[in-house]
């Protein structure tokens, strides 16, 4: 990578500031149907970073693009869990919290095809198809190459609250490295929803009442 990654952004809402990280090759679309059934209250800041971009530039990227933004939730799903934390190596003192969803703390990358992860993040491998046509092999192959990170050292500087949340049928996810997280992050809010690893869009209302719950000492 050169880099030169860029983040656009968009907010919607007044209030104490969350800023959504959405997962690789993904876009800022996939917290719309969640956003619906959030409470007022809360300025949302939306994050669209491209694909394939590595954690380093993307990080850069999104404290530039918020630069505006003092203090905030974080709200980081999968890759953008990793950027979260990637985030608060450098800037803790902009962190009030995170909500990190269907992500491990450590990842050895992705070695599987393209249609074989469409198949593996949905239950029942439900909406492969669409997945296939959202994204482009070339991309996801670069993007898949660059999922790889070890946070256990920056976990135990994590001094805010966090809040841990998974689909209990998540084809994607390493067990191992589920388990080793939640042993990890031993103060952490815990919740494993029905669903698979995208159950923020699979399942938002549940999604919705259980971020609105965690968030409820963050207003201003």
């Amino acid at each position: 990578m050169d880099g030169k990654v860029r983040a656009s952004l968009r907010r919607l809402g007044k209030g104490f500031p969350v800023v959504f990280l959405h997962g690789m090759c993904g876009g800022s679309g996939m917290w719309l149907p969640l956003l619906r059934f959030l409470p007022e209250g809360f300025e949302f800041v939306l994050l669209d970073l491209p694909c394939p971009s590595d954690l380093e530039s993307s990080a850069r990227a999104v404290l530039q693009a918020i630069s505006g933004v003092e203090r905030a939730h974080f709200v980081g799903f999968s890759f953008g869990g990793a950027i979260t934390l990637e985030m608060f190596k450098t800037s803790p003192q902009r962190f009030v919290g995170m909500s990190l969803l269907s992500f491990t703390v450590r990842s050895e990358g992705l070695r599987i095809t393209l249609e074989e992860f469409c198949r593996r993040i949905y239950v029942g491998g439900r909406n492969t198809e669409r997945c296939l046509k959202l994204l482009k092999e070339e991309d996801f192959r670069l993007q898949a190459d660059l999922a790889i990170w070890d946070f256990r050292d920056v976990v135990r500087k994590v001094g805010v609250p966090v809040l841990l949340a998974y689909g209990s049928m998540d084809g994607l996810l390493n067990p191992e490295f589920v388990r080793e997280s939640l042993s990890l992050f031993r103060d952490a809010k815990v919740s494993f929803l029905a669903s698979s690893h995208m159950f923020p869009l699979e399942n938002p209302r549940a999604t919705a009442r259980l971020l609105t719950e965690f968030w409820g000492g963050f207003k201003a």
